[in-house]
């Protein structure tokens, strides 16, 4: 989406319902890539330890593992 709201367009086909589900996004710095939670790849259980990682326009989805239970909240935020 542009900053005056036009240019609108889906980036990614997950359903607003289970099983598949995105959420939290956040653009990197520079504008290109986004972080998000996806339960794509989780266990049945729910308990995921991943969060994703996409380029911009949508393409190249892939996991990041943390290693972490319930992982889900992203945000690029600052380096340390």
């Amino acid at each position: 989406m542009r900053p005056d709201g036009t240019g609108l367009r889906e980036l990614t086909h997950f359903s607003p319902a289970p099983p598949l589900q995105g959420g939290f996004a956040s653009y990197s710095p520079d504008g290109r890539r986004i972080v998000l939670q996806f339960n794509g790849k989780c266990p049945a259980q729910g308990i995921c330890q991943y969060f994703y990682v996409m380029n911009a326009d949508g393409s190249g989805l892939h996991p990041v593992r943390t290693g972490v239970p319930f992982t889900f909240l992203t945000d690029w935020g600052p380096a340390r």
